[in-house]
């Protein structure tokens, strides 16, 4: 007989991390070990993303595309530094971003944890950060934006697979197929974004953390937990 796995599915950014971590990390680059010409670089293009997508005058240019370019300019922080140099930021934003934990969020993870649940963390983020975090919380299984490093910095011109909107979803229906025997109704799954409803409508214990507006009305509508 196969065993029945149930799932506590969490989103990182806005649910476990109050934060959202582009933001966060641009922050800790200024005070961090990055060169000074890189760190203004990187904000230049990434000006230039927020401008682009405020405007409004590339109507193709939706959330989810400005969080990739957003996320892309970022990157290029790290154009001149080297791996190990990449990882030790990465490892020092993982202790920083303790701090903005939501405990409640972490309250339920321990819960779950003890009641067997199978542990998933779900982020948009970049894995060689979020993988730092989801191991300290002794996750199951970690999914964010897989990266290629190169000598120096990443390979940008390679297609990320950012793990974001309609891809959450997808990405968690590819790696628990219906032969893993999931029980469906009995697991839990945790986001702040409407952007994540279709995850949280997987589950029979869907939770809207500190939710949008959007997120917030859809919740009351369906009468989903609600945590704040």
């Amino acid at each position: 007989m196969n065993l029945i796995l149930k799932l506590a599915i969490v989103d990182y950014d806005g649910t476990l991390f109050k934060e959202e971590t582009i933001p966060f990390l641009i922050g800790l680059a200024k005070n961090k070990k990055i060169p000074r010409l890189d760190y203004y670089k990187a904000l230049i293009k990434i000006y230039y993303v927020v401008i682009k997508y405020k405007s409004g005058l590339d109507k193709s240019f939706d959330k989810e595309r400005f969080h990739h370019e957003a996320a892309k300019a970022f990157l290029t922080v790290f154009n001149n530094m080297r791996k190990a140099e990449i990882e030790s930021f990465f490892q020092e934003a993982s202790i920083e971003a303790e701090k903005l934990f939501n405990e409640k969020i972490i309250n339920e993870i321990k819960r779950l944890r003890e009641d067997g649940y199978y542990l998933v963390l779900l982020s948009g983020g970049f894995l060689p950060y979020v993988k730092i975090v989801g191991e300290k919380l002794k996750f199951d299984k970690i999914f964010a934006t897989e990266l290629e490093f190169l000598d120096k910095g990443f390979n940008l011109d390679k297609e990320m697979d950012f793990i974001t909107g309609k891809n959450k979803r997808k990405t968690i229906q590819m790696n628990f197929p219906k032969e893993m025997n999931i029980d469906w109704d009995q697991s839990y799954a945790y986001a702040d974004s409407y952007f994540d409803s279709d995850v949280l409508e997987l589950t029979g214990h869907p939770h809207a953390v500190n939710p949008d507006s959007k997120l917030n009305k859809y919740a009351k509508e369906k009468g989903w937990e609600i945590i704040r």
